[in-house]
This record gives structure tokens, C-alpha cells and sequence, in this order.
């Protein structure tokens, strides 16, 4: 009983909703919106049974004859078509700000970009898993669960974890892949293929050695050396992810530091990257050549120039053979320095006439890149504001043209409006005991709730204050030019940090999961003795799932939701979306 009356008291509360939305007289009730073209079938089936043979319910739907949308009454509303996959990604970013009708939908990236970006930093093959398999488990029992939440008996913890089930499925997986990327199972490597390295401890001496090829001997160390022997170097590379013997070296925390963090920078400009070139779809479609040519070229320019670069130098060290191998016990001898990647992108703009080392003619490169750099800052300032006011300046040119009697304006004519706005008749509000019916125009009975939505460039007509609305409108789009301007320039460089959390997390993370392997699981074993063995397994258990797949699941989520919001989002918006 008392759900049942939860559900008729549910129902009249959105009744009433509606209601408050509609233009109420004393016997009459009239309401306006939008409504998709694919829904108009729906729309019919609903009301027709209620306007057959009443005279008092009418229904016009304008543009419905030629299937077209129309924009008389301003612009339309934005509607994505969901399902239950993709309902929580678009909640995501609708969240930030939704897109303008016909503009590029970020939704549709954000369903692969978001759970990778969440895989990146809780990269591990158990917990991936885990995640995973409860989606599952919530997707299966997907019907049960539903009846539950709408009685009521669902916890709030569970109707969280329930709502996120088609988000939480991708997420698990791309853990699930990351962590096959860094081979982290619960912070044990896998060897799932022969490793390049073999190690040998004895005492305080370590060996390694690769395929029959046998590497120095040195003490108190267990830095991994080259496959270098002589002049003659064979490399073998381990056929995926990384190779199991770096966890176990006593370098492992600084190689792991090395690749996740240059990882990090690589796929933060990528996705920035992304956004900004969504950007430019929008321009395109709408035929918004100022804004491509003076605002997005200038823009994507910059990016490449600074940061794109820095991606370039990460990745030409990477593939750069230093010749680097260990002398006399445990100093490592580099023919060539490696140089650092962060002191070169420093000296690159406070000391551009340095040669670099990481490549032949990079000076010359560098200070290119910083000159056309620096270029396109003021070229993002000045060319969009200067060619909007030579713009406004040529049309109000025309229009006193027009008013000298060189050119006769013609008014608008609106026939076909006028004749679709024939008199309407309201849905009475008192059903079949109202009073008298009531005719009346469109526009008497539709006030317009809707108010039509000037373009955001529009400039007066009015021929006493074009001067000084022109100056004033000059003086106030540059200095808007300005604001956003500086906010993409220093944009590029935090949030360009800001993707470095992809780094840390990832680390936090595995050192987690690390830690309690050793202290509760390893401790466990070290003691031999069973009590300690299961006590250590069901402390391990509970502190794995209270701390790694429910806390640090949560602060991965809310970091991910970040990097979309801040970093993402904002280069595919225009500011006013925001």
C-alpha cells in the first residue's frame, strides 16, 4: 500500500510540474514547447484519443507537415538521443555546460576518453577486474535491482554504484588494460612471456644477465643494466607491457616514475588537442570563418608549438640509443648524456640561442618555434575584434546607404506565419463542467515565454548612436578578447600540469596496493604460521576493497570528471556555455 501510494503521489507531483508551466486562466490552460521530430507519431498517439470528438482540446505543431524544425520562436532546445550505455557519459558532460543545437556533441568522445583516462590511473589487472565484474553483476541483474531502487529498498551507496553500472563496465576494463600496460596484478608482476632480464642475487652481489649474455658484477646494487657487450649490442624487447624484472629493481620506482609521468604529458595534449579540434567542427558547420581563421588557427598554432613540441623531444628520447652501461660496480656510463627533457623546454624560452643535445639543429628549431609561438598570442587578441569591427563598419556603411535613397529596405514579410496563426483554441482546465469556450488569436492566447535570441554579434540600427555604439562595442569585444586570450594562454600551460595527475594517481595507486601486499600478505608468509596467514589474507582483503576499489575507485572517478570538465570540455564550449 504505502508504494502504491508512493507512486500516485509521485505522478501528481509531476502533474503539478507541468502544470506550473502553462498559461492558467480562470476555465483555460495553454502551454508551448519543443518537441523532436521523431517524437511528433508519439505525441499523437498520446493526445488524439483525448481531442477526438472534443472541441475544446487543439493541438498544432508547427513545421510538422514538411518534417522540418522550425526557428521562428528562437533557437530550439539541444536533445541527444540516449540509451542506457550512453545515459551516464552524456549526464557527464551536460553536467559541465550542453551544447547548442547542432553543435558537436562531446558525449560521444567522453564514452571511450573518460573510462580510459580513469584506467590510466587505476591501471591494475585484479582491481580492474573486480570493478568489472561487479558492473556485471549489476547489469545482470539489472530488472531486480530496478524494482528495488522504485520501492524504496535500495541504499544509497548501492543506487549510486547501481546508477554508474554502464560506466563503471568500460572503467573496469580499461584498469583491466592499463594494468596489463604496467603488468600490475594487485602490485605483483605477471611473467606472462620470457623476460629480456635475468637477475641473480647472492648475498649483497647481483648478476643480470640476458640470453647467455652475461653483465657486470657490482656491488650493493640492483640497477638493470643494457644488453650491451662490447661493440656488438643486442636488444631484445619484451613482447607487451613491461618487463616483470623492472618491479623488482631497486630502479624500478624511478622507471616507472620516468614513464608515467612523460605517458601523462603525451595523452593530456592528445585530448586537449581533441577538444580544441572539435572546436573547429562547430566553426565549420556553422560557417563561422572569423572565428577559424583569426581565433582556432592561432590557438591549435600555439599548442603545437610549445607543448606539442615537448611531446615531440619525449618521444625522440625515448627512441634515442644513449649507449648508456654500467663500468665499475655501480656507475653508469653514458657516451652521450641523456639531456633533461624539463630543462630543455626551459632553456628553449629563456635561453633559445643554446644548442640543445637531444638533436641536430634543434637550436634553429627551438627559436622558430618559439618566435611563431609568441606571434600568435597578439594574433588571438587583435584579428577576430578588428575584423568583427571592419565588419560592423562595412554593414552600417550599406544601411546609410540604403536610408540616403541609394537603396530602398524592403520589409520582412511573414505571410505564411500569419497564416499558420489562425485562432487556437486553449485546453479547458475544468474538463467537462468548464464554461464557455474561448476563441482567441495566436497571439493573444501565446504570450511568448520564449524571448528570440539576438546573435551574439548583433549591432544597433539606430543611425543618431551607431558611432558611439560602435566604439563601445569595439572597446568591450577586445577587452573580452582579452580575458579569454590570457585564459588560453595560461590555460595550455596548468592544464597541461593538470593532466600529471594522470602520473600521480597511477603511482599512489600502485604503491597502495604494494604496500599491503608486503606488509599483510608477504609479513604473513615470512612468519610461517597459518593463524597469521589467514588473519594477514582477511586484513589484506578488507583493506584492498575498503581502501583501492572503493576510495581510491572513487578519487580516480572524480579525477577523470576533472580532466573532462577543466581540460577537455572547455576547449570544445563556447565561453558562454560554460
Amino acid at each position: 500500500v504505502l508504494g502504491r501510494w508512493k507512486v500516485r503521489l509521485e505522478r501528481e507531483k509531476r502533474i503539478s510540474e507541468v502544470l506550473l508551466k502553462c498559461r492558467r486562466s480562470t476555465a483555460l490552460t495553454s502551454f508551448r514547447g519543443w518537441i523532436p521530430v521523431s517524437k511528433i507519431a508519439d505525441l499523437h498517439n498520446t493526445v488524439d484519443p483525448y481531442t477526438d470528438g472534443d472541441s475544446r482540446v487543439f493541438m498544432h505543431i508547427q513545421g510538422e507537415a514538411g518534417g522540418e524544425t522550425v526557428h521562428k520562436r528562437g533557437v530550439p532546445p539541444t536533445y541527444f538521443r540516449t540509451n542506457k550505455y550512453t545515459e551516464s557519459f552524456q549526464a557527464i558532460v551536460d553536467t559541465y555546460g550542453v551544447a547548442r543545437y547542432k553543435e558537436v556533441n562531446p558525449g560521444l568522445f567522453t564514452i571511450v576518453t573518460f573510462p580510459f583516462t580513469f584506467g590510466v590511473m587505476y591501471g591494475d589487472i585484479g582491481h580492474g577486474f573486480l570493478v568489472m565484474m561487479g558492473a556485471l553483476y549489476l547489469i545482470w541483474n539489472e530488472k531486480k535491482l530496478t524494482a528495488m531502487a522504485r520501492s524504496g529498498n535500495m541504499s544509497e551507496i548501492l543506487g549510486y554504484a547501481f546508477g554508474a553500472r554502464y560506466a563503471l563496465l568500460p572503467m573496469g576494463f580499461f584498469a583491466l588494460y592499463c594494468g596489463s600496460i604496467y603488468n600490475d596484478m594487485v602490485s605483483v608482476p605477471l611473467a606472462l612471456f620470457e623476460s629480456s632480464w635475468v637477475f641473480e642475487a647472492n648475498g649483497t652481489y647481483a648478476t643480470f644477465t640476458q640470453h647467455d649474455i652475461s653483465g657486470s658484477n657490482f656491488s650493493g646494487s640492483n640497477f638493470l643494466e643494457s644488453n650491451i657487450s662490447g661493440s656488438n649490442a643486442t636488444y631484445t624487447v619484451y613482447p607487451y607491457g613491461v618487463d616483470p624484472t623492472w618491479h623488482h629493481s631497486a630502479n624500478s620506482l624511478g622507471f616507472f616514475n620516468s614513464l608515467k609521468m612523460k605517458m601523462s604529458v603525451i595523452l593530456g595534449v592528445t585530448h586537449m588537442l581533441l577538444g580544441i579540434f572539435l572546436g573547429a567542427l562547430n566553426h565549420i558547420y556553422f560557417g563561422d570563418c572569423v572565428s577559424l581563421f583569426a581565433e582556432w588557427i592561432p590557438r591549435v598554432v600555439f599548442m603545437l608549438s610549445t607543448f606539442g613540441y615537448m611531446c615531440m623531444m619525449i618521444i625522440i628520447k625515448w627512441t634515442t640509443d644513449y649507449g648508456c652501461q654500467y663500468g665499475d660496480k655501480d656507475h653508469l656510463l653514458c657516451p652521450k648524456e641523456p639531456p633533461s627533457l624539463i630543462q630543455a623546454m626551459i632553456a628553449m624560452f629563456l635561453r633559445p640561442w643554446e644548442e640543445g643535445t637531444l638533436y641536430e639543429g634543434q637550436r634553429e628549431i627551438q627559436i622558430m618555434l618559439v618566435v611563431t609561438a609568441l606571434l600568435m598570442i597578439p594574433a588571438m587578441l587583435f584579428l577576430k575584434p578588428c575584423i568583427n569591427h571592419n565588419n560592423s563598419h562595412s554593414s552600417l556603411r550599406r544601411q546609410r546607404r540604403g536610408q540616403d535613397g541609394s537603396y530602398q529596405a524592403v520589409a520582412h514579410s511573414d505571410d505564411s506565419l500569419d497564416e499558420e496563426r489562425g485562432p487556437m483554441r486553449e485546453i479547458d482546465s475544468k474538463g467537462s463542467e468548464g464554461g464557455p469556450l474561448s476563441f482567441r488569436s495566436y497571439e493573444e492566447l501565446h504570450e511568448d515565454n520564449f524571448s528570440r535570441h539576438d546573435d551574439d554579434h548583433h549591432h544597433g540600427d539606430d543611425g543618431d548612436d551607431d558611432h558611439g555604439d560602435g566604439q563601445h562595442s569595439f572597446s568591450e569585444e577586445l577587452i573580452h578578447q582579452g580575458i579569454h586570450t590570457i585564459e588560453y594562454v595560461l590555460g595550455c600551460v596548468s592544464n597541461t600540469a593538470s593532466y600529471l595527475r594522470l602520473w600521480a594517481l597511477s603511482l599512489a595507486h600502485a604503491q597502495l596496493a604494494e604496500v599491503f601486499w608486503e606488509k599483510f600478505i608477504q609479513g604473513s608468509l615470512e612468519a610461517n604460521n597459518p593463524v597469521f596467514l589467514v588473519v594477514g589474507f582477511a586484513v589484506w582483503a578488507f583493506a584492498t576493497f575498503g581502501v583501492l576499489l572503493c576510495m581510491d575507485l572513487l578519487e580516480c572517478f572524480l579525477h577523470a570528471l576533472r580532466l573532462h570538465w577543466v581540460e577537455f570540455q572547455n576547449k570544445v564550449f563556447l565561453y558562454h556555455q560554460r
